[in-house]
C-alpha cells in the first residue's frame, strides 16, 4: 500500500489516522490486507518467508476498533524487528510496544473520553495490559459498532444461532473459550468469545 491508498484507509480508520499508518505501512513495506470477518480473530501479523511483513484486518469493525487492531498488529511487527531473540506473541516486548503505540495515537486525540480512559488504565497500569483491562477496553471499544453482537455478550443458558446457522446453548466459560452445547447434535464444542451471533433467546422465551 503507498501514498495512492491513504483513500481506502480513510473506509475503515478514524481520518486523522489515516496518514500515520499509511506511513507505517510503507516505512515498513507491510502487505497491508483488508480480510473478510473471521470468527477466531480480527487482526493478523506474518513474517512471510521472504522475509516481508503482512497484517490483515477484518473490514467489518468500527473505525476504533479497527485502529487499535492495526496498533495491535503492528505491535508484532516492531517486536519481529527489534528482537531476534525467540519472544512470546503477548510478552513483556509485545506489551511494551504496543503501550507506546497506545500512547502516541492519544496524544493525536483520536478516541472518544470513554475510549481514551480505558486505553489510559492499558498504558499506565502496571503491569500494563493485562488481559481484564485489554478485553474490557475491547467491549468499550465494540460498543461504537452496535449492530455487531458476540458469544461474549450473551447471557448463560442463552440459545443462540451462529452465522452457520447452527445452534447452540451457551454454557460455561473454559480457560479463554465458553463451552457451548449444539442443539441438533447435543455435542459439546469450544466457542471462541468473539464469534458473530445471528440471534439469541432465553430457553424460557416462547418462539
Amino acid at each position: 500500500m503507498s501514498k495512492n491508498n491513504i483513500n481506502i484507509l480513510q473506509k475503515y480508520l478514524p481520518e486523522n489516522a489515516c496518514e500515520s499508518i499509511n506511513d507505517l505501512i510503507v516505512k515498513y513495506s507491510v502487505r497491508f490486507e483488508i480480510s473478510r470477518e473471521r470468527t477466531t480473530k480480527l487482526g493478523d501479523y506474518t513474517r512471510l518467508l521472504t522475509k516481508q511483513h503482512k497484517i490483515t484486518i477484518n473490514y467489518n469493525l468500527s473505525k476504533f476498533e479497527f485502529l487499535i487492531v492495526v496498533l495491535h498488529e503492528f505491535a508484532h511487527l516492531l517486536v519481529n524487528e527489534k528482537y531476534k531473540k525467540r519472544t512470546e506473541p503477548h510478552g513483556k516486548e509485545w506489551k511494551q510496544e504496543f503501550a507506546i503505540l497506545l500512547q502516541e495515537y492519544s496524544q493525536k486525540e483520536i478516541f472518544p473520553d470513554n475510549i481514551q480512559k480505558a486505553i489510559d488504565l492499558c498504558i499506565y497500569s502496571k503491569p500494563n495490559l493485562t488481559p481484564s483491562l485489554r478485553e474490557n477496553l475491547s467491549k468499550i471499544v465494540r460498543n461504537f459498532s452496535t449492530s455487531v453482537l458476540y458469544v461474549e455478550d450473551i447471557p448463560e443458558n442463552a440459545i443462540f444461532v451462529l452465522k452457520n446457522n447452527r445452534s447452540f446453548i451457551k454454557l460455561e466459560k473454559v480457560r479463554k473459550r465458553f463451552k457451548c452445547k449444539e442443539v441438533n447434535s447435543n455435542k459439546s464444542y469450544l466457542v471462541h468469545p468473539m464469534a458473530v451471533v445471528k440471534s439469541y433467546r432465553l430457553e424460557s422465551e416462547e418462539c
